[in-house]
C-alpha cells in the first residue's frame, strides 16, 4: 500500500510503498503521513495538490 507523507517545513510530498520514517531531500527533515490515500491523492489535480499541501502548511502550530 503506498503512503502520502509531507515535509512540515517546505511541503515536499513523498511517496511510499512501506512503513518508515521518510525524510525530505529538501530539508532532511522527517516527514509526516497524511491522512489521505494514494488513491484520493492521484486524482487530485495540480491546483487541489497545491490546496493540499497549503492547508497542511497553514495549519502546523
Amino acid at each position: 500500500m503506498l503512503k502520502i507523507y509531507i515535509c512540515a517545513q517546505c511541503g515536499t510530498i513523498r511517496i511510499v510503498s512501506n512503513n518508515h520514517n521518510s525524510y525530505c531531500v529538501l530539508c532532511n527533515t522527517s516527514m509526516k503521513l497524511t491522512s489521505i490515500s494514494y488513491e484520493d491523492y492521484i486524482r487530485l489535480d495540480l491546483e487541489q495538490r497545491d490546496a493540499f499541501i497549503k492547508n497542511y502548511l497553514d495549519k502546523r502550530p
